[in-house]
This record gives structure tokens, sequence and C-alpha cells, in this order.
């Protein structure tokens, strides 16, 4: 997901990159905080969702391709493909605009379900059920938690144990799943900025897709 950004441009960052780097650990760390604390996983969440918004503003920033208010969808989904994808050489999930929208083709995960705000049959990859998600989420303030019944077409089964699954039109896709995908996707991201970094001034890196809860910490503001 870094490719394409020259080595000497991560010591050449503006002050908005590094705000932005900073923002998008601290949406991992409070991410972290919601999970540790039990302050409920729907926040948990909710930080992850809005981490990758930043993370991609960064990345677009980096390539000089600035970040855009225009198109933020495409650029929202290419980010996460960027991961999911990387090294899948069949069913790879493309971006690709068509008459100014964004278009996905299939992927690894690609699902019809009914959209009961729209009255209509939709269809939906992976990348594109965590933006409907992060709409609700970070827009509409809906959690969609499955034990809530939320009138949507994606639901979130925080239940131990849940298994993905479809019925009537709705997908429930398992929130410690999506949780651990999109936090993966992040501490990736970071860490990978961060190492192209370190290994410029100190000679050492070091690339996580796991970190400790806890262990991504943003740089404390005066």
């Amino acid at each position: 997901m870094l490719d394409g950004i020259p080595a000497d441009r991560y010591l050449a960052m503006s002050e908005q990159e590094k705000r932005w780097l900073e923002n998008t650990k601290k949406a991992v760390h409070d991410s972290d905080l919601a999970t540790q604390h039990g302050t409920g996983p729907d926040k948990a969440l909710e930080e992850l969702f809005k981490g990758v918004d930043v993370a991609k503003n960064l990345r677009k920033s980096m390539l000089g391709a600035g970040a855009s208010k225009q198109n933020q969808k495409a650029q929202y989904l290419e980010f996460i493909q960027l991961h999911f994808l990387e090294g899948t050489a069949s069913n790879q999930e493309v971006v690709v605009e068509r008459d100014g929208k964004p278009i996905v083709t299939r992927g690894p995960l690609f699902v019809s379900l009914y959209d009961r705000q729209n009255n209509k049959q939709v269809d939906r990859s992976f990348a594109q059920i965590v933006y409907d998600a992060r709409c609700m989420a970070v827009h509409e303030n809906e959690n969609l938690n499955a034990a809530e019944e939320p009138d949507y077409h994606i639901q979130f089964d925080w239940s131990v144990g849940a298994g993905s699954r479809i019925e009537d039109g709705t997908i429930y896709f398992p929130g410690m799943e999506m949780w651990r995908r999109l936090r993966m996707l992040l501490a990736k991201f970071i860490t990978g900025v961060d190492s192209a970094i370190s290994i410029q001034t100190s000679g050492e890196f070091s690339i996580s897709c796991d970190p400790p809860l806890g262990g991504v910490k943003p740089k404390r503001r005066g």
C-alpha cells in the first residue's frame, strides 16, 4: 500500500501529513482503549472507520495526488483493497471510475443484499461493505449492532464465535472479525510509514499487522 512513495518523501512530510499520521495512530489507540475498557465494541469499530479516512488522505498526499475532497469513496475503497488484495492474482477487486462514479468489480467477497432504505437490490464487495458501514456509523451515528436489530442491510454480530451469514438480503458480519481486519490494515500502514522513516534515520525498522492492544501510541500534544 506504500508502493509508489519515494523513499526520500518520508523525511519530507509536511506538518499536515505528520498530523494525519498521528491522527491515524490516535484512531487505533482510541479503538484499543474502547476494547480494553469495555466502553463498547461499536465505539472501537467507529474509530477504525475514521482512521481509514485519515490514512487514505496521507497516502494520497504522499503520492503527490493530494487529498482531494472529490472521489472520497473511490479513495476509501482503494485503500482497503490495497491491503487485503496484495498478492491476489485472481478475483481481484479493482476500483474504476465510470461517469465520475467509483465502480468496484467482483472480488473475493461479493454479495447481493437488499437495501431497505432505498428498496433495491445492491451488490457489495468487502470494501463496499466497510464503506457503507462507515457512512452509517460516522454520519448517522448508527452502530449496526445486530443485537439492536437496526433496519439496514449490513449488521455486525458481536456474539462469541459468530460467523458470517446472509438472511433476507442482510449480511451479518462478525463484529470482532471486522475490527481485527481494519486494525490490521491500519497497523500495517502506520508501522510501514514509521519504518520507512526509521530505516533512514537509525537503520532499524519493524512492520507489524498485529501489535498488542495499546501498542500503537500517538505523540502527546501539548
